[in-house]
């Protein structure tokens, strides 16, 4: 028995969005971990310092999921969430005229927005240096392009919701 199609669509959409956020994020964190293991490994080969960071790269993945978890994931899981039930308001208000086409806009345009407000809230804290936006790029930039891509996600799949 699917119980799914007995929610309500604001709660299916907020669902939807945030199982779709705690699978991207856990991916997104494996990949960001390992890119950071191969940076540090790539900066010190050739050198006699390569050992060391073998024994840094093997400490990062030890310490790395906590703080994954912690400042990563979970706040990720959190803000897509949130706006999942946002998109579930809007997509439940417009429901006479509700189709993939108008959830994929919808999930698109809440993501673009939150998006852009975590931007403009947070990217100031990162400007370590002008020629290295790495920590930008990783930590801030990436996720919103991802945040936007789940709420899209979640808007289009719920549709599946109303059939």
């Amino acid at each position: 028995m699917n119980t799914r199609k007995s929610l309500p669509l604001w709660l299916t959409t907020a669902f939807t969005a945030t199982t779709l956020s705690v699978v991207v994020a856990i991916l997104y964190a494996m990949v960001a971990v390992a890119f950071v293991a191969l940076g540090i490994m790539g900066e010190n080969f050739g050198t006699s310092r390569f050992g060391e960071s073998l024994i840094g790269v093997g400490f990062l993945a030890i310490c790395a999921g906590p703080f994954a978890l912690v400042l990563g994931i979970l706040p990720f899981v959190l803000v897509c969430s949130l706006a999942g039930v946002v998109l579930g308001g809007l997509l439940t208000a417009l429901q006479r005229w509700h189709s993939v086409w108008l959830g994929l806009a919808l999930g698109t345009l809440v993501g673009g927005v939150l998006a852009m407000g975590v931007n403009l809230a947070l990217a100031p804290s990162f400007s370590t240096s002008p020629n290295d936006s790495t920590p930008y790029i990783l930590w801030l930039l990436v996720p919103s392009i991802l945040a936007v891509g789940v709420l899209a996600g979640a808007g289009a799949w719920s549709f599946r919701s109303t059939k």
